[in-house]
């Protein structure tokens, strides 16, 4: 009753103030709680502080300014909230989350504004105790997000709930939706320009945890996501079910341009959904691709919703294999020309493609991206038998910045332009192929920081002629140098 008496008195107030205004008169100004209607108020805010005060209190919040800095820690949730950020920024401090949704309680996002970092809803943010939590994005708010190391725009934690009716997820270097044992429900919007490359899975939305998870895709679109497996959508374990909306012009370095589903996992498609312009490096896979493909379980070293966006990041290792020894895929599963498969072990582990009867191209590296040493092997076993790894794909190893060591087998003949772009501090390597030619490196060191290659000790006047002319265009720049030999070798 009380409350219904405070609404009247300050719709009654509105209306006298604005009887004044007529007449040229200002008797006094209104509060920062304003009418919406008669039977909802509003608080204004301009300043992180008024923000983290007013979402401890819940209920609808207007932005009327830009606010940047917002530390998720203090914007944690707890009640349900309205937030209408009409024109406006909200903005992330660095490196932590906008928003952390726990305790059971809602975040609407309405307006046109913007919110500039990755939101969490629900998860563990005690490290011990589940906390769930409801996201609704709406009208035309845009979620933008650039961080990276595994931080994905939104992630949706065990149980949590996210509602995507209207807005935009953009331009993140990882995926858009994490759904880590929680439910996506995707009515309208659009999803685009999100690049997981680096960890392989699911430019768009992943639906992968030990929990499974669900995404049901109704309408909007999906487009321009990249990935590895899956460019638009990732289906681990959990399911995805598409009902109507657009996954296009999606691009999978490997398989599923459109859609990758994991073996075990649940796809439910209809003829409803739109599929264009979805590129893969298995041409067969444009659209939708399947197989035993990676998950968040055996390529990650941790993935969590416990407030910092579900983490996809690849296990490190520490084994460091001699270059020549053979890298062993204990699956036993055809591999059909053309086909890729992950394989190998320790810093050997990657993408191989088959590209003869008997050997295969190393496409690219699957060790953590901050792995310090990595290799190419001399050969790899795949479903049991033994394939000569014969070269190396465009952009291998690009972007691997922490790369410091790196040794490339002895039956290599080809490497890809690119392929150690970004290796800023690979500035030495050891290559034991001995039939290399100019012709078939070009543009291969093109961007890295490599300035001495180490060959056998038989081809070191003939390759510094190769190297010089095909990796620098001049004389001088790269020395070739003959690698020592192993310990082994030593002594035998």
């Amino acid at each position: 009753m009380k409350k219904q008496i405070k609404q009247k008195i300050a719709y009654a107030l509105a209306l006298v103030l604005g009887v004044v205004s007529i007449f040229g008169g200002t008797m006094f100004s209104l509060p920062s709680m304003r009418t919406v209607h008669a039977e909802e108020t509003y608080v204004t805010v301009s300043t992180a502080d008024e923000l983290y005060k007013a979402l401890s209190n819940g209920g609808y919040i207007k932005l009327m300014d830009s606010i940047y800095g917002v530390y998720g820690v203090s914007a944690k949730l707890t009640q349900d909230v309205t937030l209408d950020l009409d024109k406006y920024t909200i903005g992330g401090a660095s490196n932590n989350p906008a928003f952390m949704i726990f305790n059971g309680a809602s975040l609407t996002l309405t307006g046109s504004g913007k919110v500039n970092g990755n939101i969490s809803v629900g998860g563990y943010p005690d490290g011990n105790t589940l906390s769930t939590g409801t996201l609704i994005l709406k009208d035309s708010v845009e979620i933008y997000s650039t961080k990276s190391g595994g931080t994905s725009a939104v992630a949706v934690g065990k149980d949590s709930t996210f509602n995507m009716s209207g807005g935009k997820i953009s331009s993140s270097n990882e995926t858009a939706v994490n759904v880590w044992g929680g439910n996506f429900t995707m009515t309208g919007g659009t999803i685009t320009g999100h690049d997981d490359t680096s960890y392989g899975i699911g430019g768009g939305v992943v639906v992968d945890s030990i929990w499974g998870g669900t995404f049901t895709m109704n309408g909007g679109t999906i487009n321009g996501c990249s990935a590895k497996y899956g460019g638009g959508v990732y289906v681990g374990k959990g399911s995805f079910t598409a009902n109507g909306g657009n996954i296009t012009n999606n691009k999978a370095s490997i398989s599923g341009g459109g859609v990758y589903v994991k073996t075990g996992a649940t796809y439910t498609p209809s003829a409803s959904v739109v599929f264009s312009g979805n590129t893969a490096g298995d041409s067969s896979t444009n659209d939708v691709g399947r197989g035993s493909g990676p998950s968040s379980a055996d390529s990650s070293s941790s993935s969590s919703s416990s407030g910092s966006g579900g983490a996809v990041v690849r296990r490190s290792s520490s084994s460091d294999d001699d270059d020549d020894d053979d890298d062993d895929d204990s699956s036993s599963s055809s591999f059909s020309s053309g086909a890729v498969r992950t394989s190998g072990s320790g810093s050997g582990k990657a993408d191989y493609k088959k590209a003869g009867t008997n050997s295969v191209k190393y496409v690219e590296s699957a060790v953590s991206a901050n792995s310090k040493s990595a290799k190419v092997p001399a050969t790899v076993k795949i479903g049991g038998k033994t394939y000569a790894v014969t070269s190396i794909g465009a952009n291998a190893f690009k972007g691997y910045s922490k790369l410091t060591s790196m040794k490339i087998g002895r039956n290599v003949k080809r490497i890809g332009a690119g392929a150690f772009n970004g290796c800023t501090n690979l500035k030495a390597l050891t290559i034991n192929s001995k039939n290399i030619q100019a012709k078939n490196i070009k543009g291969a060191f093109k961007g890295s920081a490599v300035k001495t290659i180490y060959v056998p000790a038989s081809k070191v006047q003939a390759y510094k002629n190769v190297f010089t002319k095909a990796v620098t265009g001049s004389k001088g720049k790269i020395s070739v140098k003959a690698k020592q030999p192993s310990k082994s070798s030593k002594k035998k």
